[in-house]
């Protein structure tokens, strides 16, 4: 792990470039950035270095910015994004200073990813260089990330490819198993098989490959399996006016209360508002619904919205990495208008509790 004063990052970040002419940067261009952030992580070390904001190209761009001291970006979500320094330092950017505020919001928490994958599809983005994998947590400060593989038909071929991922790195990814109702003789043994056998930790189901709701007769089997052992269910969930509804979060209200024992994660939160909307419906529902919060269509808003509807107990922090930037979707937790402890629970503690790790 890299040491504070480290460059941890020097290969991800853009060539240096003008400095920005504003000491600020309006928060309503927040989503027009992509990040490097070094967070505080919870055994108190820091992953830090240089700190880079890639704008896009009608925006000033601001690169190479040198945090002189470990250092946490801080947010003030009412106006603008800020810089500040941990333990009294300043951090200078662009030869300028910023003083430290005197109350300052720091962020002491394990980072766990609840919604990221491997295999290779390089059509959509999605290619897993593990080596770069684990550069973009450190930089971004996940400590760890349950991982699955959806894109591949034969029955065994998606969670051998997970198993051999984790294998390399145990001590950061945890296996995700995935099964899908195309081989509905051969579901139940690979489930036995992935969890068993490969150590899986939870499933990871994909309704619209099979182009079947998930409250459809074939997904039967495969959920009473999971009943019967208590397991994590995590689905893809949207709501979208005109498009299928097979992951429609309303369906999942009658379905928690059908398999009492699944702890449901709906993953993407139903996507856009009208699903997220859903979504939050569905948790306020059943106790054993999460919501978890990546997406590249969530507005301004989202997280609060999620955090008010479920409760800061049951929103998990995920970000669809690689085909998602991990950094980008941790800022719209870290800058949410939400409390401190809230930030921490959705970060990792509140994923830590379901999966029953120490952190």
């Amino acid at each position: 792990m890299p040491q504070p004063g480290q460059n941890a990052a020097t290969d991800m970040l853009p060539p240096p470039g003008p400095a920005a002419p504003s000491d600020f940067i309006r928060l309503s261009q927040f989503a027009q950035m992509n990040f490097i952030w070094p967070l505080r992580v919870s055994n108190g070390g820091f992953r830090s270095g240089n700190v880079s904001e890639r704008m896009v190209p009608d925006m000033p761009r601001a690169t190479n910015l040198r945090v002189e001291s470990p250092a946490l970006l801080q947010y003030d979500t009412e106006s603008n994004i800020m810089v500040h320094a941990l333990h009294g330092a300043p951090v200078v950017t662009h030869q300028k200073t910023y003083a430290t505020q005197t109350e300052e919001r720091q962020m002491n928490t394990p980072v766990i990813d609840m919604h990221s994958h491997v295999g290779n599809d390089p059509s959509n983005g999605m290619v897993d260089d593990a080596d770069a994998y684990i550069r973009t947590m450190d930089t971004a400060g996940v400590d760890r990330a349950p991982v699955s593989c959806i894109f591949y038909g034969d029955v065994t071929r998606c969670n051998d490819t997970t198993a051999a991922f984790v294998a390399k790195n145990p001590d950061r990814f945890m296996g995700v198993a995935f099964v899908t109702p195309f081989y509905p003789e051969q579901a139940i043994a690979e489930l036995e098989r992935a969890f068993d056998v490969l150590g899986m930790v939870f499933l990871k189901v994909y309704p619209s490959y099979v182009r079947k709701p998930i409250d459809d007769e074939a997904y039967k089997p495969i959920l009473q399996w999971c009943n019967d052992r208590s397991i994590i269910v995590k689905c893809h969930t949207e709501y979208m006016e005109g498009s299928n509804t097979y992951t429609d979060p309303d369906r999942f209200i009658d379905l928690a209360q059908t398999y009492t024992n699944i702890r449901w994660i709906l993953a993407h939160s139903g996507n856009v508002r009208e699903g997220q909307l859903r979504a939050v419906a569905a948790a306020q529902s059943s106790r054993n619904i999460y919501l978890e919060t990546c997406s590249s269509w969530g507005d301004h808003g989202t997280i609060e919205r999620l955090v008010e509807g479920a409760g800061e107990d049951r929103v998990l922090y995920g970000s669809d990495m690689p085909l998602l930037d991990a950094r980008a979707q941790i800022g719209r937790i870290v800058t949410a208008d939400i409390s401190q402890e809230a930030k921490r629970k959705v970060l990792g503690l509140n994923a830590a509790e379901l999966l029953g790790i120490s952190v």
